[in-house]
């Protein structure tokens, strides 16, 4: 066998462990310093510049993408930002400025419109609404946002340009009106909008949407309005109109999209197509209808309608009542989650206005919209174009089409595509009119993919905001100087910091930071080494090769990284290295890597070289593989160049190697991309044993099995009288080709990798040793196990009578080596050889151990090899002493089940069940025993006889006879193992060991054969409206009556047959014991007496007995395994006594409140929330209050748990009585879990009393037992 084959392979699994964990994937020490560095200052920094459109976007704190758009949309809103800008903050009059809102929202409009960087954060604003960190993931509606922060900013700003502006030019008025159709009698009424909700559903445009929402509602039939003109209800009309005297300066329309199903009783999303001009006017909707203002007029009411009249002449004649759309927020997703994002346009003065762009903001990313991309989301062709007004993106796309098609007699595909489809939309192309449908858009747009990656606006827009088209006032400009000073400096400072970091980031980015390698130039390798593909690790012995971590910028010269290599191996001085390029430019530079510089005390032997230039003209880079330990491609390119100038520069995470030649004499070691390098051994035999020689590594010049014969038999001098080896997993091949070697290839025929292992076999016939030896050493694995320790009499006796063929002598004498703790065999041998082999090495009778699964059962296919039992590679075992088992033989865990009246069969509890007698109580009545082992073909009498038997010996007697076989399903029992079956055919699924058999004892013999059932009776108390969680069991015929089963149910509650009340309910009723005393199947049906006559009462008196609701009664006569019942094994029937009186009301859960309903398991909604600052105190010194108290309660149960330990009850530690009885209870074979269960359950300490038992085992005679 060869040495050190062990370590080498536990050396090779640290190896690869170390190599993995390593952030730089080539060993230990390769970049550790600079992760650190990276994780202090650069970690959850974005070094994104602004965007070339001049924007900034805004970071996603979680959730909160309808919050970035609203804040977007807000900021390109001219006349809100500037307003906010000129709004002056008072710490005096607003507070602490971390809770104002609006002082938070200026910090980010000013950050928004003078920072350099790509995206900023808004945690600042969100803390300032008093939100914690998990409320950022809670998405909300964006028009619900936008109503809260407009209504905390009109608080905030009163008397300010804000405070106007919110509240007169983001606001209007909506005029109200009924119109009695008796009498004519008109009632208005006003209110004020900050948005107006636009019913979609139905409607072909915006516009039709619009008419929709003012058009008049008419009340008739139940609906009719109680006029105080006629002093009569009238058929009446209620409609609605703009105050043309009101219209804010911004409008904004919330598109309804959410709509509830009452087919499925949920909300969903109309993905409904609605096209929506860029300008918008609202002349028609600024007046009732002409029949409205008629009858008005006629009866002499129409003050109002003449007013509103005079309103929208005054508007059309004044600024005006178009209004230019350029804000769209889209929601994408579905009516419960989705993602927002928003489609907005540059508000410009007018004479700035043709260069107005439109723009994409998603989250931290701003892009400007093309013309493709606008035809895609809003709809229009080229000749018709949606938004004229969007005069940059045309033109760029005029300029791009000159550019691509200077042929200006040949249309593109796309322009006649869009020619066809501005035909059919008849007035689309004139300006402000509705957009063609998006598809129509698509098609115009050329199909690019730039434009395949825009949504449709007109089936996800949901929020459209327009801004008035007015001379006297257009939209302002917001220049920087705007901004306040305090807060100019504040951008400008954060400005400069991320300039200076970004710089720096620049700069790491550009420097290498990886592992130098100094290869031995003695090509010696140990063959176990070799076996394993293993290359050494760093540190492992100066002698075969030495690593050390090395970081240089990309800057440097080939020849400045290779004395900085060499000085990092220690083979230069450190002051002769150049500067590695790792400090930022204008730092402080250091010479050489002082992190890898060995301290001069430490040096025992001098530098190697002592100069730069005989560094250089030995030594030389290579590329290198730190896993096979092979060297690779030298450094390329021209020495004195940068290295970023090579072709393929050096990189992070990738090694390299310094290789060193004896003098400028030697020949450096010709690279070729098609050569090959492996490690060679030689097999040698003699009477020393089997080995290989040293390990060579070799080069194979061409890709070819004829040529590495060729190289291996020149290294070896074996001409012709040699085969080739290899290693695949773990399979030995003889690498042979009956074709021609000439023609295999060493990479795609035989998968050959650089730094594989190839094997020369001198011997040319018969079995190659080399192949035996290979796969024995390649399948060898460690089983280890616990020492076994010696049997005590009575564990000798019991094994003893288990296992054939053994005497209690033979186990007493045996000579237990108990140190032996593991075993090596080959993974391809079977369980019984491993057995055989434990035995062996722990010298234990043979026939006595078995070897079981750590914290399992035993393991028992002898003839299967170890991979079938989980044991390919090794691993751990656990040993017990006793008869191993068949694969026909299980062990079965033995519980012990104790019904609720087990103690008084038959009897009927006093009153209704505590509420202690839940689940838990059910819980509790399962009591573990232990174990049996028993055939699949074992009857199921003879197994309550094992069990029986089993029971005896832990002082559980028990009956046979008396016993019931069921199954376990949770915490609660299943089905029963009839008697007349054998183990395997009695259960419900395939038998396995563990697999649990409870046991019931019943207060008579039984014996099941096919077709019984077992019937459970849950018990109901009429005055009390409650159901027993538990009640009685009986096993039936199939062919009993329903008159019988009344009579076994009566023996069970104690009262006469003729009182007893039966119906069937399935399972699902039975779950939520709140719910119960509502189901209709528990109450008496409506005009049935309330009380049933004694058994004295007779026929009459049975005829009127009271039933349960959910089931028809079946005929006394009928066979109850037939309609209308159909009782099944398991099914429960619901009795009660009928003589009581019913109470008929209604018992909810918990303080009489129904319990919370959940729609498809889905949680209910958050309501978005702005907290005031006094809130925010308030909820701060709770959560204060509410940490300290844990603070207070974990110190409380540290010292009580403390003391506890300290000042143990005497009682902790049973008298000798107890003690005995435990010890009774092991030795009869209970397992130690058993045992310290049932110590715990009689309040003794388990662990100390664990431990007595097992000191005081002899304190038990075999009379006793």
């Amino acid at each position: 066998m060869i040495p050190g084959l062990r370590e080498a392979l536990a050396s090779r699994k640290a190896f690869v462990d170390e190599t993995s964990e390593s952030s730089e994937g080539v060993g230990a020490g390769a970049t550790g310093t600079v992760g650190a560095r990276r994780g202090s200052k650069f970690a959850n920094v974005s070094f994104v510049e602004k965007s070339a459109t001049g924007y900034t976007g805004l970071v996603n704190q979680g959730a909160t993408c309808y919050l970035n758009s609203f804040l977007q949309m807000l900021f390109m809103t001219p006349d809100f930002r500037r307003s906010l800008f000129e709004w002056k903050f008072d710490e005096a009059e607003h507070g602490d400025a971390r809770r104002c809102l609006a002082y938070q929202l200026q910090r980010l409009f000013a950050q928004l419109q003078l920072t350099t960087r790509g995206a900023v954060r808004t945690s600042d604003l969100t803390l300032s609404f008093g939100w914690t960190g998990s409320q950022a993931f809670v998405q909300h509606d964006v028009q619900e946002c936008m109503t809260h922060v407009m209504d905390h900013l009109s608080m905030t700003a009163v008397g300010s340009s804000l405070g106007h502006h919110v509240m007169e030019e983001q606001q209007g008025r909506m005029r109200r009106y009924v119109l009695c159709h008796g009498c004519g009698h008109l009632s208005a009424s006003a209110e004020v909008f900050g948005s107006v909700q636009v019913p979609i559903k139905g409607f072909a445009n915006l516009q039709a949407a619009l008419q929709g929402l003012v058009a008049p509602e008419v009340l008739d039939g139940t609906s009719k309005y109680n006029c105080s003109g006629c002093e009569s209800e009238q058929a009446a009309s209620l409609g609605r109109y703009f105050d043309g005297a009101a219209l804010p300066l911004v409008l904004t329309l919330q598109l309804v999209r959410f709509d509830f199903d009452l087919a499925t009783m949920q909300r969903r999303k109309l993905s409904d197509e609605l096209p929506f001009p860029a300008e918008l006017d609202m002349a028609t909707l600024l007046q009732p209808p002409a029949d409205a203002v008629a009858r008005a007029a006629e009866a002499g009411s129409g003050e109002a309608f003449e007013a509103a009249a005079e309103a929208a002449a005054a508007a059309g004649a004044g600024e005006g009542t178009v209004y230019d759309l350029f804000a769209v927020m889209l929601h994408t997703g579905g009516a419960h989650g989705g993602h927002y994002s928003a489609f907005l346009k540059e508000l410009r003065p007018a004479e700035e206005a043709r260069g107005a762009r439109w723009l994409k903001f998603n989250d931290s990313s701003v892009s400007e919209m093309s013309a493709s991309d606008i035809r895609r989301a809003f709809g229009g062709t080229r000749e018709a174009p949606w938004d004229p007004a969007a005069t940059a993106a045309l033109a760029r796309e005029r300029q791009e089409d000159e550019a691509a098609a200077p042929d200006a007699g040949s249309a593109p595909a796309g322009a006649e595509s869009g020619a066809k489809a501005g035909s059919s939309q008849g007035a689309a192309g004139a300006a402000g009119a509705c957009a063609s449908s998006a598809s129509a858009g698509a098609a115009a747009s050329g199909g690019d993919a730039a434009s395949q990656a825009v949504p449709a606006a007109t089936r996800h827009a949901y929020m459209l905001v327009y801004r008035r088209r007015s001379a006297a006032r257009p939209p302002p400009l917001v220049a920087d100087t705007c901004v306040p000073a305090s807060l100019q400096a504040e951008v400008e400072a954060d400005n400069d910091e991320f300039r200076a970091l970004r710089k720096e980031w620049l700069w790491e980015r550009e420097i290498v930071r990886t592992s130098v390698y100094l290869p031995t130039s003695e090509k010696t390798v140990s063959a176990a080494e070799a076996l394993a593909a293993r290359a050494p690790t760093a540190g492992e012995t100066s002698a075969k090769r030495r690593s050390a971590p090395i970081a240089f910028h990309s800057s440097v010269t080939a020849e400045d990284a290779t004395v900085l290599a060499a000085a990092a191996l220690g083979l230069i001085d450190p002051s002769l290295a150049p500067d590695a390029g790792v400090s930022p430019p204008g730092a402080t530079r250091e010479t050489g890597p002082p992190a890898t510089r060995p301290p001069a005390s430490q040096r025992a032997e001098p530098f190697r070289f002592s100069s730069r230039e005989e560094c250089l003209q030995l030594c030389r880079l290579r590329r290198f593989d730190a896993l096979r330990g092979v060297m690779e491609a030298p450094l390329g390119g021209a020495a004195s160049e940068p290295l970023s100038a090579q072709p393929d520069p050096p990189q992070s995470h990738r090694p390299l190697a310094l290789e060193v030649r004896a003098s400028t004499d030697t020949e450096w070691a010709a690279w070729s991309a098609e050569a090959l390098q492996v490690m060679l051994l030689q097999f040698e035999s003699d009477g020393e044993g089997e080995r290989f020689a040293p390990a060579v590594q070799l080069t194979v010049p061409s890709d070819s099995l004829a040529a590495l014969r060729r190289a291996a038999e020149a290294a070896t001098g074996l001409h012709g009288a040699c085969r080739l080896v290899r290693m695949r997993g773990d399979k030995a091949e003889v690498l042979a080709s009956d074709s021609g070697e000439e023609d295999v290839s060493l990479r795609l025929s035989l998968k050959l990798q650089p730094g594989d292992s190839v094997f020369v076999d001198p011997t040319t016939e018969g079995p190659s040793p080399v192949v035996r030896l290979l796969e024995s050493i390649a399948n060898e694995v460690t089983i280890s196990f616990e020492p076994l320790r010696p049997l005590t009499e009575l564990e000798a006796r019991g094994v003893a009578a288990d296992c054939p063929g053994v005497s209690e002598a033979d186990l007493r004498g045996e000579e237990l080596d108990t140190t032996a703790c593991s075993v090596q065999v080959d993974q391809r041998q079977t369980l019984g050889e491993l057995r055989r082999a434990v035995e062996g090495a722990t010298r234990a009778t043979p026939g006595t151990v078995r070897v079981m699964r750590p914290g399992g059962f035993e393991m028992k296919d002898a003839t299967k090899p170890l991979a079938f039992h989980g044991l390919l590679g090794g691993g751990k075992v656990r040993l017990e002493r006793g008869r191993p088992l068949t694969p026909a033989e299980f062990t079965l865990k033995v519980v012990v089940f104790r019904s609720a009246d087990e103690g008084s069969p038959g009897a009927r509890p006093s009153g209704p069940p505590s509420a202690a007698s839940g689940a838990g109580s059910e819980a509790s009545r399962f009591t573990e025993l232990g174990f049996v082992t028993a055939d699949r073909e074992t009857p199921v009498p003879q197994l309550k006889e094992l069990i029986a038997a089993r029971l005896s010996s832990a002082a559980v007697p028990i009956d046979p006879t008396r016993m019931r076989l069921r199954e376990r399903t949770g915490r609660s029992l299943a089905g029963a193992l009839l008697d007349c079956r054998t183990l395997a055919a009695a259960l419900s699924s395939r038998i396995v060991d563990g697999r649990e058999v409870v046991v019931q004892t019943l207060d008579h013999g039984e014996a099941l054969e096919e077709g019984d059932l077992l019937i459970n009776l849950r018990v109901w108390h009429p005055q009390e409206a409650v159901l027993d969680p538990a009640g009685p069991e009986i096993a039936v015929r199939a062919s009993t009556t329903t008159e019988q089963l009344r009579a076994l149910a009566a023996a069970k509650l104690g009262v006469p047959p003729a009182a007893v009340v039966m119906s069937k309910v399935s399972a699902f009723m039975l779950r939520d014991k709140a719910a119960i005393a509502n189901l209709e199947a528990f109450k008496l049906r409506a005009g049935a007496s309330a009380e049933a006559a004694g058994a004295q009462a007779g026929a009459d008196a049975l005829a009127d007995r009271p039933v349960l609701y959910g089931r028809r009664q079946p005929a006394d006569d009928a066979c109850i395994a037939s309609d209308p019942w159909r009782l099944r094994s398991g099914s429960t029937v619901v009795v009660k006594d009928g003589r009581a009186v019913e109470t008929l009301q209604d018992h909810a859960g918990d303080g009489g409140k129904p319990a919370a309903a959940t729609h498809g398991g889905r949680r209910a909604e958050i309501a978005f929330q702005i907290f005031t600052p006094q809130q925010q105190r308030e909820r701060e010194a709770e959560k204060a209050r509410r940490a300290q108290e844990q603070r207070e309660a974990a110190e409380r149960a540290a010292a009580e748990a403390a003391k506890a330990v300290s000042n143990k009850p005497e009682h902790s530690i049973p008298g000798e009585a107890d003690l005995r009885k435990f010890v009774m209870l092991f030795r009869g074979g209970v397992t130690e879990e058993g045992v310290k269960a049932k110590i715990k359950s009689e309040g003794f300490d388990e662990v100390r009393t664990f431990a007595k038992v097992l000191e005081n085992l002899d304190m038990v005679t075999g009379s006793d037992e």
